[in-house]
Parts: structure tokens; C-alpha cells; sequence
């Protein structure tokens, strides 16, 4: 395992679950189940990238073949993106339950990637209870989350309820502790950055006190942006935007070349990468777009803290990389002059973009740093 990765990693019962479905699926077994099911995976891939629906996403979770396939290639990276989500919310900012009774909402949960990984990190938590209700709009996708949930946070209660992402009326009553909507805004057919504010808006009366939103969308620009303005939107509103930004200030990507998202290091699972073998995705690492609200008092980020927000580029005597700050774009500078390759490509590994990073606070547009050691990551 990598140190920059999670530590509590993807439960190889639920990937033999997923094999289960994969096999009940396709009709044969083991290797061949597999062989087939990339034709499948392929076909989500398109769909989730360049064959998007302009209106509506189809229910591609009805289709038994495709189920087992998102559930054997897509819903780890679900489960990875949203543990790296927790991460920046609990281990970086100290967030944590206010209440002993968790209720936690996965909004367009889907099979349940998102929510049962919100569930299992709780339950981890001495002294509180987990309740998570999934809201789907297919049964098929519902049933499928009531079957591997016990795998994956066994002392969980578990509900699930038919309904739309879209409509609150359809959601169950009461407030609660965690709302995760994990790839479901890029759903949801909202065009305008007003229609997609009132949602948010009617989405925060839905979360408790001292609560904790997550919203998780892909990396392509076309889903990273509106996230984004959406973020900026939020940013001072209750709940106040806690991430994964270090301030409230717009984006600075916003409307240039480059756009914002995570990029966070990742070992897929041995079925996964099986998948990927004549797939050929890069799954070094995955990438997303978030933005994480709260309105509890959380641990302060110092105001030597920035975000990296480009690839960092390791060049003939220099570690180069691009960090937000007060609104503005910057770039830092490393020398790397007296460091052996082994140790210049250590320096290179251990930074990626989304990172929170302490270095001295400087107004200079273009900044380079003394060495290496005054340069720090405060994430995970």
C-alpha cells in the first residue's frame, strides 16, 4: 500500500459479492464472467463520460449485466473518492457526529458506494448508532445496496425508499447528521446555476445542526465547473463551504484553461484492475471534484495553508506547482539543486493536485521556497 493512500482499504468480501452478481449475471464463471463483462464496463464508461445524456440518465442499474459491472468497476472508486472526502472532513478538519443517533442520507445512492462507505466509517466511531436511507429512483439499484450493505457496515440499520434526487417531498422525514450526494447533481438535468442553487438550498434544510454535506461529481469539466460555482454560491452561506478549498474565495480556475478537481492516489482491487486490463484506464489514481459544507466549529486550518491545484511537475532542478490562495493563483517553486534523483522523485511523489500544503505566506505571484523542508502536507 502507499502511504499517501487510506488505511482502512476496499473489503474484499465486497468485491466477492460483486463477483457473485457478476457470475449470476453472465451465466459463466470466474475468469469468463469477466471477459464478458468488459463490453459492459466499456459501455458505462461511454455513457458516464462521452455519450452523457442531455436530459435524464437512463436506469442502467435494471440491466443485470451492467449492475455487476459498475459494481465490480466503478463502485470501488465510489467508495475510494468518498473515503478521501471523510478524510478531508474528519481527519483534517475534526469533524464528528453531534448526535448519538447517526442518520445519515445517500441522495441518488445508486448500489450504495457512497453511503455505505459513510456508514462503515461511522460505525468505526465508539458511542454512536448508524441509520443510513438510501433514495433511489431504481429498485433495481436499491435491492442491490440491501444485499452487499451488510458487508460492508454490518451493525448498521439500513432503509431504503424509492424517490427522486430532485424532489424533497420524496425524501424521508426529519434532518440529518450526513448528507452524501455522490455523482447525482450531473443527474439531476439542472441547467442553470439558479436551478442548481435551489436545490442546494432546499438540500441544506434537510441537514441537522453542526451537520456534514458531501457532494461528489466526475473530473470532466462539464461536471467539475457547475459543482464549482455552485461551491463558490455556498461558500458563506450555512452551512458554511469547510472544502476542499482553505478559504471562501471563488475559484480562481474558474473560466481558464485548466478547471479544478482532486486527484488522490488509489490501488484498485484485483477484480478491478482485471477489468482494466484490456480497458486500459488509468487507475493509478482517481480523480473527482467536491465541495463539503458544515456548520459545526471545526479545527482551523493554519493561514499558512494553501491548495494545490495543478499537476506538480518535477523539471531540471525544480519542483513546480500551482497553489490557491485568497482567491489567486500561485506558483511555487522548489529547488531540487543537491538532492539525489531518488530523493527529487520522493519529493515528487509525495505532493498531488488537491493537496493541503503549508509554505510561507508570501504575496509574490511566482515564489520559491529555500529547500524542501519548508514545505508541508496538512492532509492525509
Amino acid at each position: 500500500m502507499s502511504p499517501r493512500e487510506l488505511p482502512d482499504t476496499y473489503p474484499p468480501e465486497l468485491e466477492a459479492a460483486w463477483m457473485t452478481k457478476a457470475e449470476q449475471a453472465t451465466g459463466r464463471t470466474a475468469d469468463d464472467a469477466l471477459e464478458v463483462l468488459r463490453a459492459d464496463v466499456q459501455k458505462l464508461s461511454d455513457l458516464f463520460t462521452v455519450g452523457r445524456p442531455d436530459g435524464t440518465f437512463p436506469d442502467y442499474f435494471a440491466d443485470a449485466r451492467l449492475l455487476a459491472a459498475y459494481g465490480l468497476f466503478f463502485f470501488p472508486q465510489a467508495w475510494a473518492r468518498t473515503g478521501w472526502s471523510l478524510a478531508h472532513a474528519i481527519d483534517l478538519r475534526g469533524w464528528k457526529p453531534a448526535r448519538p443517533h447517526v442518520r445519515i442520507l445517500d441522495l441518488g445512492s445508486g448500489s450504495g458506494g457512497c453511503g455505505l462507505r459513510v456508514a462503515r466509517k461511522l460505525s468505526q466511531i465508539q458511542g454512536h448508532t448508524i441509520e443510513l436511507i438510501a433514495v433511489d429512483r431504481s429498485p433495481s439499484a436499491l435491492a442491490a445496496l440491501e444485499s452487499v450493505a451488510p458487508l460492508a457496515c454490518p451493525l448498521a440499520t439500513i432503509v431504503t425508499r424509492i424517490g427522486d434526487a430532485r424532489e424533497i417531498e420524496t425524501w424521508p422525514e426529519g434532518d440529518f447528521d450526513i448528507i452524501i450526494g455522490g455523482f447525482v447533481l450531473n443527474e439531476l438535468g439542472l441547467k442553470e446555476d439558479g436551478e442548481r442553487e435551489g436545490w442546494m438550498k432546499r438540500l441544506a434544510t434537510r441537514l441537522a445542526p453542526q451537520g456534514l454535506l458531501i457532494l461528489i461529481e466526475p473530473a470532466l469539466r462539464t461536471t467539475a465547473e457547475p459543482l464549482r460555482k455552485l461551491s463558490d454560491a455556498r461558500a458563506r452561506k450555512s452551512p458554511m463551504r469547510i472544502g476542499p478549498e482553505v478559504d471562501a474565495m471563488p475559484c480562481p480556475l474558474l473560466g481558464g484553461e485548466h478547471w479544478d478537481h482532486e486527484v488522490r492516489p488509489w490501488t484498485p482491487p484485483l477484480l478491478t484492475e482485471y477489468l482494466n486490463r484490456k480497458l486500459h484506464r488509468n487507475l493509478t489514481a482517481i480523480r473527482f471534484s467536491q465541495a463539503i459544507f458544515s456548520d459545526a466549529e471545526l479545527s482551523e486550518l493554519p493561514v499558512e495553508a494553501a491548495r494545490i491545484v495543478a499537476e506538480p511537475q518535477l523539471i531540471k532542478g525544480l519542483f513546480r506547482f500551482i497553489i490557491s490562495q485568497g482567491g489567486k493563483l500561485r506558483t511555487i517553486e522548489v529547488p531540487t539543486r543537491g538532492l539525489s534523483k531518488r530523493e527529487a522523485k520522493a519529493l515528487d511523489e509525495q505532493y498531488m493536485r488537491g493537496d493541503i500544503v503549508s509554505l510561507p505566506v508570501s504575496t509574490e505571484t511566482r515564489q520559491r521556497l529555500e529547500n524542501a523542508t519548508e514545505l508541508k502536507r496538512l492532509g492525509p
